[in-house]
């Protein structure tokens, strides 16, 4: 079965969730929405030629005057016709006025009756003129003879441009009756706890799998669901199988209450399905809480999956909400035919931070869930990119096209739900959440897969989100707290997959994954499911039945969109923003100037830009102070200064999203940023500002060797809008050993990398343990050989540097000293002395740019010889001095 992520635009199947494409006006004239006493009411608008009938009568009768609850902030909404009070109060305000067939003078027309003869009855006074003085009497036919009609002419059940006797379904019957729903956008999620049954065992759960003759429909299974309940969605579902597209879109779009919700500045309407669940779980999903009830930490990454959800709303949303701070894996079907693959370059949020993978093949894949082999290697990648530990949570909304078999819905879709369960429970961490999208749950099948996540996590519930609309067969399974030991159900998934992948094109099925028997002795668990069918079913009848009233009457409007429209996105926490797209309007160096002054305090002061202009040569590559052996005495504090192996150009680089990655070149004075082609595999969030150094890893020597190019970040001004120039050193590169990991895309075989430079204390440099690393090999180019370091993360890698560059890491006046207690802080200005870190003592963006020293290495220093700088001219810096000039420095301070 070919997996695809939710229904094509256009869709008109009522089971449908997905169609996102909005709904055209039928042509007829919209309701007048009329100001009154009880608030806001829907009226019919009356013609002068036509008076009321008895069919005007009836569907009074069918569609009464109901209040409506209140919405948060709104007011109470009453949807209802003209009463007939209401008509005689118009009828003798028009009397009054003067209109009508009285004339100005007050005198009657000749053969008008007089009020006192005409009988109570709905229609208005002047309607009982008019007849009378075609001489009408009640209860007598018209017409000379009396041989006439005695009732008003019916209104036309005509349903759109159709021929004469066409009928649709039943539509046109009278009896079509609907009574207007309550609106709660306050939901609850009620949830099942089973964390007090033991999960079950491998040998067990095979046991459990019955294969049998394959169903063609549902009818009859009735075992968690009142057999009435589900004979009426079937018959509602099946009355709209001949209408128009257009028609059965604009009825949709007018009953539902939630419509205008839509996908508000997001790309489609699952984002908002995504955020409606995540607030009413407490944002769960997006702020989860550790083990011991902490939120997660500004340093750590929310690790997520998005499986079958292409274009990819779900996501869209969740990085929208965490910004750069998530690293989303995405696993769809890759067809461009259907359009399901994830639509990156739609997402209204940094989408930089999202890798799609697509089971074998990485990101050549195909992203067929139902493929085994395509979930192995989606959790193989999946947890290779997480430490082993998995996501934090997996969200799943997958579904294809059932136009025209909508009452089987879940008997297509079964081998896709199970394929998603299966990639939860082995991509999801111990204690994590998941989201699955689902339809209707008769059957055995669909219950057991439930059951066995009922049996797997600390609790789980069934819901169906109000941006879900509320005629279909949605829903949503919520699964919290993942408990140790599920992967055993996992396996047996596959398993059960395997099964159903072999059994494919033939009569026979898998029709039971848990025995009925232990399902319905599970009291808790069947009570629940008998419970929720229930309630779904009586809800999406009644909504099935609105869709055929608003088909019937064409002019009607739920009038309360607007209002539940502001006060859900309110209550979700989603400004009610337009959506817009990403013009490319902003540039590299206004991104860059507006981080830049932020180092400087105060914008007004009118000295700031003269700063600035002043400081931008510093950011040239050969911008630094040369250190040599009689220009050590920078390094006395040597505990204020870190080190690091200088191994190419460096540069700043700005981001403006994806790979608009620009970087600067200094014309004159002048600083121009321009998209350079050394960095057109690089995507970098949206106003990101870094300083990084391009460099080279080797591999192998010889006529073999291999480069691999590597950008590394040396320092981070902003990620993604957020300003970290005056964070401490330290704290800044570990966001930038987070940002390159949350970059990472290893299934798209990029010959670009991006690391985090690594800083080491300056007093490592007499130690033994750094300078036995460095090793003389011969690399491609220059004919003699070159010292080389090991790269941390790839032993099989080599860097060439090509120096030492020292910075510092406090800022003036303050030093960093070594005591009896261990470091502290010294005020050189104040002789001063602390332990804890002064806010004034962090050393800026600025300052560690300005404190730059480069101790550049010369061929003659270590030209044929193992170690750098152990001997060589007498004109350079050699190893040998700078460690006894660190010695000494040390022997100092103690």
């Amino acid at each position: 079965m070919s997996e695809l992520d939710r229904r094509p635009a256009g869709s008109r199947s009522s089971s449908s969730s997905s169609a996102d494409s909005d709904s055209s006006s039928n042509g007829a004239a919209p309701p007048q929405p009329v100001l009154g006493g009880r608030g806001l009411e829907l009226t019919r608008p009356e013609t002068e030629s036509s008076s009321s009938s008895e069919e005007e009568e009836e569907e009074e009768k069918e569609c009464p005057s109901v209040k409506l609850p209140r919405v948060d902030g709104g007011r109470e909404m009453v949807w209802s016709h003209n009463t007939d009070s209401e008509r005689e109060q118009l009828s003798s305000e028009e009397e009054r006025g003067g209109g009508g067939v009285t004339g100005g003078g007050g005198r009657k027309k000749k053969g008008s009756a007089s009020p006192s003869t005409i009988p109570p009855s709905k229609y208005s006074k002047i309607s009982w003129r008019m007849m009378e003085s075609m001489g009408y009497k009640p209860g007598q036919a018209l017409g000379r003879s009396g041989v006439g009609i005695t009732e008003p002419i019916a209104e036309s059940a005509q349903l759109g441009r159709r021929g004469l006797g066409f009928t649709a379904g039943g539509l046109e019957r009278e009896d079509v009756k609907w009574e207007d729903e309550e609106v709660n956008i306050h939901q609850k999620v009620e949830w099942l706890d089973c964390s007090s049954l033991p999960l079950p065992e491998g040998n067990e759960l095979h046991s459990w799998m019955v294969e049998g003759e394959r169903k063609d429909s549902v009818s009859g299974e009735t075992h968690f669901t009142d057999p009435h309940i589900l004979d009426n969605i079937l018959k509602n579902k099946s009355m709209f199988d001949s209408l128009s597209q257009k028609e059965f879109l604009s009825a949709r779009q007018r009953s539902n209450p939630y419509e205008t919700i839509r996908g508000a500045f997001f790309q489609n309407r699952a984002a908002m399905k995504m955020a409606n669940i995540d607030a009413v779980t407490g944002f769960m999903f997006t702020n989860p809480r550790k083990n011991d009830g902490a939120p997660l930490g500004p340093l750590d990454i929310l690790y997520f999956a998005d499986i079958c959800a292409g274009p990819g709303g779900f996501s869209e949303y969740v990085l929208w909400r965490r910004k750069w701070h998530a690293k989303g894996f995405g696993f769809t079907l890759k067809d461009p035919n259907s359009g399901s693959d994830f639509k990156l370059d739609s997402f209204n949020s940094p989408c930089e931070t999202f890798d799609p993978h697509y089971g074998v093949g990485g990101y050549e894949g195909d992203g067929d869930i139902t493929n085994p082999a395509n979930q192995s290697e989606f959790r193989d990648y999946v947890m290779e990119n997480t430490e082993g530990q998995g996501v934090h949570f997996v969200m799943a909304d997958g579904g294809i096209s059932v136009e025209g078999q909508e009452n089987i819905q879940e008997l297509l879709l079964k081998q896709l739900v199970l394929c998603q369960y299966t990639t939860v429970l082995a991509t999801l961490r111990p204690g994590g959440c998941c989201t699955v999208k689902i339809f209707d749950m008769f059957t055995e099948f669909s219950v057991g897969l439930f059951y066995l996540l009922y049996r797997c996590f600390r609790r789980v519930a069934l819901f169906k989100p109000v941006t879900s609309r509320p005629a279909n067969s949605e829903r949503y399974v919520i699964c919290q707290g993942l408990r140790e030991g599920a992967d055993s159900v996992a396996n047996y998934m596959y398993v059960v997959n395997e099964e159903l992948c072999r059994l494919s094109g033939t009569p026979r099925d898998i029709i039971e994954i848990v025995p009925l028997s232990l399902m319905k002795r599970d009291d808790v668990f069947s009570t629940y499911m008998r419970a929720f069918n229930d309630s779904f079913g009586f809800h999406q009848v009644t909504h099935l039945k609105k869709i055929q009233y608003f088909v019937k009457n064409s002019t009607l409007e739920d009038i309360r969109q607007a209002d539940i429209r502001k006060s859900c996105l309110k209550l979700w926490q989603v400004p009610d923003n337009p959506r817009t797209t990403n013009t490319g309007l902003e540039k590299p160096d206004q991104v860059f100037t507006e981080h830049w002054l932020s180092l400087y305090g105060s914008r007004a002061e009118p000295e700031t830009k003269a700063k600035m202009e002043a400081d931008l040569p510093r950011l040239k590559s050969e911008s630094f102070t040369a250190v040599t052996r009689d220009a050590l005495d920078f390094l006395r504090c040597l505990h204020s200064w870190r080190w690091s192996w200088a191994s190419g150009k460096r540069m700043m680089v700005v981001g403006l999203g994806r790979n608009r990655v620009s970087g600067w070149d200094m014309k004159g004075d002048k600083l121009v940023f321009t998209h350079r082609s050394e960095m057109a595999q690089l995507e970098l969030p949206p106003g990101t500002v870094l300083e990084v150094e391009l460099a080279q890893e080797l591999e192998g020597e010889g006529p073999g060797q291999r480069k691999h190019r590597v950008i590394y970040i040396l320092d981070v001004l902003a990620i993604n809008k957020e300003f970290y120039g005056w964070r401490p050193l330290k704290e800044r590169m570990q966001y930038a050993r987070k940002l390159a990991k949350v970059l990472s895309k290893p299934c798209r075989r990029s010959p670009l990398i991006l690391k985090a430079k690594i800083h080491h204390r300056v007093t490592d440099l007499c130690s033994q343990d750094t300078y036995p690393k460095l090793e003389m090999k011969l690399c491609k180019g220059p004919s003699w050989k070159l010292p080389t370091v090991p790269v941390s993360d790839c032993p099989s890698r080599f860097l060439a540097p090509v120096g030492v560059m020292f910075f510092k890491i406090i800022r003036d006046p303050w030093q960093l000293h070594s005591g009896r207690k261990g470091l502290y802080f010294y005020d050189a200005a104040t002789k001063a002395s602390r332990y804890d870190c002064p806010p004034s003592s962090v050393a800026s963006f600025l300052d560690v740019l300005k404190s730059r020293h480069l101790w550049m290495w010369e061929r003659g220093i270590f030209e044929g010889l193992c170690e750098v700088g152990e001997e060589g001219e007498e004109s350079g810096l050699t190893r040998r001095t700078l460690s006894a000039t660190l010695s000494h420095f040390m022997t100092q301070h103690q």
